[in-house]
């Protein structure tokens, strides 16, 4: 009974998800060209239709699921959709699609193969090496550097950053490690200003997952991501031991990693300039910084609720399909 009412209401939550993500897309097509809704109504029956598959696989294989995934995941996906259709229907909006497809059908199938999530706690450190692998990619000669950033793997035509897959494989590692280990890395033995803090050689998975951090920030040159990989293992640490010492030593960690990576590359020097001086240094608004300048003037003049979908001038805001599809 609780079952079916958890399915239910994921129904009626996911049905309201995708009149809101339609909505979107009939207003970005209507907004545009009225008779690109032509254009949108096929991409619009191909994303509902996916999920209605999707819950009906959830109804029937994964009955006790929490009811807010799957329509929090379709409102955010074809809220997003729509954005990036606003941009370039002819282009954008196809290929968007496309993986809109690929990802259901990806999630149908882990769904189907992994029937207990708990069975993954078996192949987490194949789980862990592979995340490492896959992080670590760009550092050889298949990677390539783009703006600053070594994140992108080519092959051929074709280019992704393997850093994206290498989150789900560390964040199924971190949770399969982290559920074994819990109750020891928790265990406080001492007493150090007010805190109860673990023996030292608990802090050893702190201190690996702060070296990879680095290793991504100074081979890899990315400040972002280096921030997330190593905040997402922070987060699942306190959450599984409840020890504040564990956030505050590795945030201090970080902060002191940080410090390093901005004296060491140039190009973070250059972005912390530009955010800190942008409008009070015309050379920077013409150069290094007009995307953002451009991004803050198109907030400004949207207001609070923005110009409306298919309105505003997102042609002025280079790379916006990449960087600043909100402004």
């Amino acid at each position: 009974m609780q079952a079916a009412l958890r399915r239910n209401t994921e129904l009626s939550l996911l049905i309201l998800a995708l009149l809101i993500g339609a909505g979107a897309l009939a207003l970005v097509a209507v907004a545009r060209n009225l008779k690109r809704l032509d254009l949108a109504v096929p991409f619009i029956i191909i994303v509902v239709v996916c999920y209605a598959v999707a819950h009906l696989v959830v109804r029937k294989s994964a009955r006790e699921a929490d009811a807010l995934i799957l329509p929090l995941a379709a409102l955010v996906n074809t809220l997003g959709l729509a954005a990036v259709y606003r941009l370039d229907p002819n282009d954008y909006g196809p290929t968007q699609v496309t993986w809109t497809v690929v990802g259901i059908i990806t999630f149908l199938g882990t769904l189907l193969i992994v029937r207990d999530f708990r069975t993954l706690a078996r192949y987490k450190y194949l789980f862990g090496f592979t995340g490492v692998g896959l992080l670590l990619l760009p550092m050889t000669p298949l990677g390539d550097e783009v703006n600053g950033a070594r994140l992108w793997i080519d092959f051929g035509a074709f280019s992704f950053q393997p850093g994206e897959i290498a989150k789900i494989c560390l964040v199924v590692f971190f949770a399969g490690y982290l559920a074994e280990r819990k109750e020891l890395l928790a265990i406080a033995s001492r007493r150090v200003a007010g805190l109860h803090v673990p023996d030292l050689k608990h802090f050893g998975p702190l201190l690996v997952m702060w070296g990879l951090s680095l290793a991504v920030m100074f081979y890899e040159k990315d400040l972002g991501s280096s921030l997330l990989f190593f905040s997402i293992f922070l987060v699942m640490l306190y959450i599984a031991t409840a020890r504040i010492v564990y956030a505050a030593l590795g945030s201090l960690l970080f902060v002191a990693g940080a410090f390093i990576g901005y004296h060491l590359f140039s190009h973070v020097q250059l972005r912390v300039r530009v955010w800190l001086t942008l409008f009070s240094d015309p050379e920077l608004i013409q150069d290094e910084g007009y995307q953002l300048a451009q991004s803050l003037f198109a907030l400004s003049t949207g207001g609070l609720f923005g110009t409306g979908l298919g309105q505003g001038r997102p042609d002025l805001i280079p790379a916006a399909h990449t960087d600043c599809v909100f402004s």
